[in-house]
């Protein structure tokens, strides 16, 4: 991450904790200064991102940011939408300085009792294995521990929950590197840095530049993994009222099948 853009994201952040987004930063998506009992939802962008990319993630894209949009939208609830760096929005929600929502959390034990859940809104159906279309290792092996004996290595999304439960899988195969974006992640593949990389499918729609890879990089579905990963909820901080949670939770059951 460059100083600019280091300073750029404590910026934002601090104006969460400390004045309630009142500072407009380019990355508040508000004409006026945010009211103290305004509701946020936080949508993320990769903390590399450059300033024009950051201006197009104001409004929601992809399939988990126009699901969760929906949500709100249908319960009728109002929001200023904000944009922060990912690892940036648990810091926020557990500050409870003001009324403000994240989507896409999973719901863990350290999490009671600092911020509110919504009802169950998606889950990690499948993963989803990155590596590169020439990769015969990849190509021949019919499990991920055939892949593993073959001596390739992989790494996970860093910090990203949802890949919990395969990280004994990997066992020393996983590299414990700290890759804070998943641009930064299928660039090592591309580079051969390292052999392959798991995501929840939900989230390779959300690959930044994944066009200026699709001739190096294949997203590969035939290794039977975990079919059913952690599910994910809406997540709120304690000053969010209860009544709001339950219009969500409302929406979010009547659009079960």
């Amino acid at each position: 991450m460059t100083l600019y853009a280091f300073i750029r994201s404590m910026l934002i952040f601090a104006a969460c904790l400390a004045v309630g987004f009142s500072i407009k930063y380019p990355q508040v998506q508000a004409q006026e200064p945010i009211e103290d009992d305004e509701l946020i939802l936080m949508y993320s962008y990769p903390a590399s991102s450059s300033e024009s990319e950051i201006r197009s993630t104001l409004s929601p894209s992809g399939a988990i940011g126009a699901k969760v949009a929906k949500i709100f939208d249908t319960a009728g609830i109002n929001t200023i939408t904000v944009t922060i760096p990912w690892h940036d929005q648990l810091r926020v929600l557990e500050a409870n300085a003001r009324p403000i929502c994240g989507s896409y959390f999973i719901h863990v034990p350290e999490r009671e009792g600092v911020m509110k859940f919504s009802d169950p809104i998606g889950t990690v159906g499948e993963y989803i294995l990155i590596g590169r279309s020439d990769d015969t290792r990849i190509q021949n092996s019919k499990t991920l521990e055939e892949l593993i004996k073959t001596g390739a290595k992989g790494v996970l999304p860093h910090k990203a929950r949802y890949v919990e439960p395969i990280e004994k899988l990997l066992g020393n195969s996983r590299i414990p590197a700290e890759l804070s974006s998943s641009e930064r992640i299928i660039h090592a593949i591309a580079s051969r840095s390292i052999d392959y990389s798991i995501f929840a499918d939900a989230f390779t729609e959300e690959i930044r530049n994944w066009d200026n890879y699709e001739d190096q990089l294949t997203k590969y579905t035939h290794l039977p993994m975990l079919k059913h990963g952690p599910i994910f909820h809406i997540a709120c901080s304690l000053r969010v009222d209860d009544a709001i949670i339950s219009r969500l939770n409302a929406v979010i059951r009547s659009s079960q099948p």
